[in-house]
């Protein structure tokens, strides 16, 4: 069976009503099937607990990555306080996912132990997604100890309330916050491209 993915989306009150809402519809789309990979985007404001204890309930035992942010969006605009699902089923796609704590203090050890979590060598073809705290920790030490190697790069920063500092990343069956989750994609049949834009536009001389 080819790779199969459906979103979806709900908004509710409490985090684990939300997460249920979204699994729902998204299983909807692909049916009676098996899932193999799942990514969980939530709202800053849910009590992360409960989106992660629901998403392991809702999915099964999947490997799953997800991350707090201050906004979602799918096909049908922007939101707020919701969730957002996404699942994958693909019989041939080869995925582990982890998270690690730590990242704040010392991003470049805790980028070194989850590589080796994943099992990443020089020669996999694949993706390599990685979100990291979005408050602290040292982002460009964190890409440039990456082991060169075959596999595409991809990521972001996890958002939340900036004036509390907190925001959560889950990754394989552990979640937690100041932390790095990463999964890594692969199959013979999977090809991969990685693009990226910035939203700024020049608008005259560059001072320094």
């Amino acid at each position: 069976m080819p790779m199969q993915a459906a979103v979806g989306h709900a908004f509710s009150v409490e985090g684990r009503e939300a997460v249920a809402r979204a699994v729902y519809k998204a299983r909807l789309v692909l049916g009676n099937v098996r899932i193999h990979f799942a990514v969980i985007v939530a709202s800053f404001e849910y009590d992360f607990e409960d989106v992660f204890s629901a998403a392991q309930t809702q999915i099964g035992d999947v490997p799953i990555i997800g991350f707090s942010t201050s906004g979602e969006f799918d096909t049908k605009g922007n939101h707020r306080r919701s969730v957002a699902v996404a699942l994958v089923t693909d019989e041939d796609l080869e995925v582990n996912a982890e998270w690690l704590p730590g990242f704040s203090d010392q991003s470049v050890s805790v980028t070194s132990q989850l590589v080796k979590k994943l099992g990443l060598t020089s020669q996999q073809k694949g993706l390599l997604f990685l979100v990291a705290d979005g408050t602290s920790g040292d982002y460009e030490a964190m890409v440039n100890s990456l082991p060169a190697g075959r596999y595409q790069l991809a990521g972001g920063l996890s958002g939340g309330d900036i004036r509390l500092e907190n925001t959560y990343q889950m990754g394989g069956d552990q979640f937690g916050t100041g932390g790095l989750a990463g999964v890594f994609l692969s199959g013979s049949h999977v090809k991969i491209g990685i693009g990226n834009g910035l939203g700024w536009q020049p608008v005259g001389a560059q001072f320094r």
